[in-house]
């Protein structure tokens, strides 16, 4: 696994240097490394991925996320990588047929197109690990492209945190009960689409959750509430990217009134 040559600048000339050449198909027609963002791969750290490991990649296109997971599971673990869009979901199927070995791909991947804002999409309490790598704004798009930067509004902010609540709701939910682990992950850099809706999601949840994130130390980045950014205003030009670790330690005690499943609805949030 190699990082994002486009990310790097290391010329004292101002000039583009990419120190990582583009991929080439190997002597099996696999793809010899994945060019990536070093902080994208912080999210898959996060979910602390055991060989035997049974994985949901809710959002997984277009695939990068989904190969690093695969890299840490061994022959006994499996991966489902979901993908509501069709477009992308082609996209993610082209990227993991080109990356991957066709023989881990039939014994270890399921590509599924579910709608992950929806509640009966996924089976609940059922993966040990869920990345759920949420579509968002997209600042990290709004830096590199200009015509992204036009099309950015607060309202674009707004409608994603909605949709995020929701998906990371989901998520809680298909994980199990105890000691299932969820990554949260944005590319965003607004804390209406990190922390808050982080903060947001735990205060609705009938589940017991503790947040894991700064439980270590981690490589590039800093520490916000909940969880840990990496920016591209510092050394190496990372990001951005912010993720969240959380866990589930079973439901809380229905005695004191909190939400049940079924009221766990971030619809009116």
């Amino acid at each position: 696994m190699v990082v994002d040559s486009d990310e790097v600048d290391l010329s004292a000339s101002s000039k583009t240097v990419k120190p990582f050449p583009s991929p080439v198909a190997d002597l099996a027609n696999i793809k010899t490394h994945y060019l990536m963002d070093a902080a994208s791969i912080l999210a898959t750290e996060g979910l602390d991925i055991k060989p035997d490991d049974f994985v949901l990649d809710m959002c997984a296109a277009p695939g990068g996320k989904s190969f690093t997971i695969l890299q840490r599971l061994g022959a006994g673990g499996r991966l489902v990588a979901n993908e509501m869009s069709n477009d992308r979901r082609t996209r993610l199927r082209k990227v993991l047929k080109e990356y991957v070995p066709l023989s881990v791909l039939e014994s270890s991947v399921s590509i599924t197109g579910f709608d992950g804002t929806r509640k009966e999409s996924f089976t609940p309490n059922f993966y040990p690990k869920v990345l759920c790598d949420a579509p968002c704004s997209s600042e990290r798009h709004v830096l590199h492209d200009e015509e992204e930067l036009l099309q950015w509004s607060p309202s674009r902010t707004k409608n994603s945190a909605k949709r995020q609540k929701l998906l990371l709701s989901n998520a809680l939910r298909a994980a199990l009960d105890e000691g299932g682990r969820v990554v949260y992950a944005t590319c965003s850099i607004s804390k209406h689409e990190n922390d808050l809706v982080v903060e947001k999601v735990i205060k609705k949840s009938p589940f017991n959750i503790r947040v894991a994130t700064h439980d270590r130390a981690w490589p590039i980045g800093e520490p916000t509430t909940y969880g840990w950014i990496a920016l591209p205003d510092t050394i190496g030009r990372w990001g951005p990217l912010f993720f969240c670790i959380l866990e589930k330690n079973g439901r809380k005690d229905d005695t004191l009134g909190t939400a049940s499943d079924e009221e766990f609805d971030m619809d009116d949030d």
